[in-house]
């Protein structure tokens, strides 16, 4: 996790893990790649 890029967006990491929990996945180490917009859209790819 890079909490300078979260923070430079706003976010911090009790978002992340809710944006994740949103999107059905709860351990973010299964996250191979997650990004984020300044307006909380998410897209991740799970690690296979």
């Amino acid at each position: 996790m890079l909490d300078e890029n979260l923070r430079r967006l706003g976010f911090d990491r009790s978002w992340l893990m809710k944006a994740l929990k949103k999107q059905g996945e709860n351990d973010p180490k299964k996250v191979f790649l997650m990004t984020a917009d300044e307006d909380g859209n998410v897209f991740f790819c799970r690690k296979k």
